[in-house]
C-alpha cells in the first residue's frame, strides 16, 4: 500500500518535471518578452489544471469538475495559439485581431486566415506609417524659422 502510493507520487513529480520543461522550451522560442510572459503564466495555470484533474481522477471523478477543467485548458490552448501567432509576426497583435475577427471561416481554413490576417494587419501599420509619416514632415515644414528657409523670400 506505502509502496504504490510512493509511485504514483514519483509518477507525478515525474510528469511535473517533464510539462515544465517542455513549457520552458517552447517559451524559449518565443521573441517578446510580454509574449513570453504570458505564454509562462498560461502554462503554470496549466499545470494547476492538470494537478485538479489528477486529484479528481483519483478521489471521486467528478463529471462537472472534469468538464470545467477540459473547458479552462482548451481556452488555455487558444490563447498559447494566438501569442504565438502575435509573437511571429512584425505587426503582432495585430493580426491576432484580424485573425479574431474573422469568424466564418473553418478551422480547416486555419492557415488561410492567419495569412489573411496578417496581410490586413500590415496593410493597416504601413497606412498608419505612412499617415504618420506625412504629418511629421507637415509638422516639419511649418515649424521651420524664416532663416532656415534658403531662396524662399525677398531680399
Amino acid at each position: 500500500m506505502f509502496k504504490s502510493y510512493l509511485e504514483d507520487r514519483i509518477d507525478e513529480k515525474g510528469k511535473q518535471v517533464e510539462q515544465r520543461g517542455k513549457t520552458e522550451k517552447e517559451v524559449i522560442q518565443l521573441n517578446y518578452r510580454g509574449n513570453q510572459k504570458q505564454y509562462e503564466m498560461n502554462a503554470t495555470i496549466e499545470g494547476i489544471l492538470n494537478d485538479i484533474s489528477r486529484e479528481n481522477d483519483r478521489d471521486n471523478k467528478n463529471p462537472r469538475i472534469t468538464t470545467l477543467v477540459d473547458k479552462a485548458k482548451a481556452s488555455i490552448h487558444r490563447r498559447q495559439k494566438l501569442i504565438k501567432i502575435a509573437d511571429r509576426s512584425k505587426d503582432g497583435w495585430k493580426v491576432v485581431e484580424e485573425y479574431e475577427s474573422d469568424e466564418l471561416a473553418s478551422n480547416s481554413e486555419d492557415e488561410k486566415r492567419i495569412r489573411k490576417a496578417k496581410e490586413a494587419a500590415s496593410r493597416k501599420r504601413r497606412l498608419a506609417e505612412n499617415a504618420e509619416g506625412k504629418e511629421r514632415l507637415k509638422r516639419l515644414r511649418a515649424s521651420s524659422a524664416p532663416e532656415q528657409r534658403f531662396f524662399r523670400g525677398k531680399i
